[in-house]
């Protein structure tokens, strides 16, 4: 009576993988190319486990006391990151090491984050200022912000699909009874036939005015 456990695309290679053999004419071998997930900067091996593990802790296959740390650190690594970007370093007391790493000079006060985000900069330059962490949370607030803006995006993204994933198709909907979809989209759907809004928008040949419309069909249902 439980609801299936499924991997979407943004929390594992494994739910690209099967979203698109579920929802992809493959003609050939399936190969999972790290280019074939459209938010791979979130699929990155140093955060598997933030991904993965309260999964593994529902299920009963981790106890809690690994759980309670990876939350600290998880917590350490966002107060770290919101200490640097508050923190308004001047040009006296970062230019030499910006010279040392062969980048910029400032010449006037910025934000400690937009210094860690050019790449010849890591945290152990600036940890005298920023405070010493972990070597585990190092990596990890170096990532964050060397790919600040992609992953924001991404992020942004993923939320988009998530709503369309939280929208259910009713199991025994007849696509070909919808008019105005096209011909393609109502015997790609009619064969695969979608569980969720989000899994309908990725099919081939299925536009974006098809899902519009099955937007449309579903507040009908709701409403009657």
């Amino acid at each position: 009576g439980e609801k299936p456990f499924v991997l979407s695309r943004d929390e594992a290679y494994i739910g690209v993988l099967i979203d698109d053999l579920i929802t992809k004419e493959i003609a050939e071998p399936y190969r999972m190319f790290t280019s074939l997930a459209e938010f791979r900067l979130m699929l990155r091996q140093d955060n598997a486990d933030t991904r993965l593990l309260n999964y593994g802790y529902k299920y009963g296959l981790i106890n809690k006391s690994y759980v309670d740390t990876l939350d600290k650190r998880n917590r350490t690594i966002k107060e770290t990151i919101e200490r640097i970007k508050k923190t308004i370093i001047a040009p006296e007391a970062i230019n030499e090491i910006l010279r040392k790493r062969n980048t910029d000079e400032i010449n006037e006060p910025k934000p400690l984050f937009q210094i860690l985000k050019r790449p010849e900069i890591s945290y152990g330059d600036i940890e005298h200022i920023a405070g010493i962490i972990p070597p585990e949370v190092t990596k990890r607030v170096d990532i964050h912000a060397k790919y600040d803006g992609y992953i924001e995006r991404q992020l942004l993204e993923a939320k988009r699909m998530k709503e369309l994933e939280n929208t259910m198709l009713p199991p025994k909907i007849d696509y070909a009874a919808l008019q105005g979809l096209s011909k393609e989209a109502t015997e790609k759907l009619n064969k695969i036939k979608p569980v969720t809004l989000g899994q309908a928008s990725r099919i081939s040949g299925v536009r974006a005015s098809d899902i519009s419309l099955l937007l449309i069909h579903l507040k009908r249902l709701s409403h009657n």
